[in-house]
Order: structure tokens, then C-alpha cells, then sequence
């Protein structure tokens, strides 16, 4: 079945397991026996082994959103943690 239950009456796609959203509630679809073969990076703890390619032009980098900030493209809080401050990755794009 493509299909988790995690209530009696409630089932999720396994899609949406372990992908950092309760989808339902008290974080079953997100526990650690469920996710614990999945590497999953926050950005505020730690991003296991990612490096940069130096082949590639394709440049990110750790960048941190204050907890006020002016920017109308950044959010109110971290979506995932629930705080004002996070860490996230930035990617540099242009047209050419």
C-alpha cells in the first residue's frame, strides 16, 4: 500500500512520512523509529556530509535569518523548529 496509518482513522500517504511536517499530529508520521535510515538536514544542527562540488558552478551556502528582519521574502519563523531564528541554504542564481 502506498498508504501509512498512523490512526485508527487516518491514513497518510508515505510520501509524507519523514519529511519534517506533522501530518498526524504529535509527530507520528516523524518518529525515530519510523525515520531513523533517513538522513535529514535541518541546517540548524548539521548537514551530515554536504560539501560543495567544485566541478559545478552551482554555489550555496549556511545563511542565517535573524529574529527581526525587513525582508519580505523571509519568513516570520522557521516552518520546521518553530523559532524566529533559523539557518537555511542559500543559493546564488542568475540569468545569463
Amino acid at each position: 500500500s502506498d498508504r501509512f496509518q498512523c490512526a485508527p482513522m487516518l491514513c497518510v500517504a508515505k510520501a509524507r512520512i519523514c519529511h519534517m511536517t506533522d501530518n498526524c499530529g504529535a509527530h507520528f508520521n516523524e518518529l525515530s523509529r519510523l525515520c531513523a535510515s533517513y538522513q535529514i538536514c535541518t541546517f540548524n544542527v548539521s548537514c551530515h556530509d554536504w560539501t560543495h562540488d567544485n566541478i559545478t558552478e552551482f554555489k550555496w551556502k549556511l545563511a542565517q535569518r535573524p529574529s527581526s528582519s525587513s525582508n519580505e521574502t523571509d519568513s516570520n519563523y522557521n516552518h520546521i523548529t518553530g523559532y524566529a531564528t533559523s539557518q537555511y541554504v542559500l543559493i546564488e542564481a542568475s540569468y545569463l
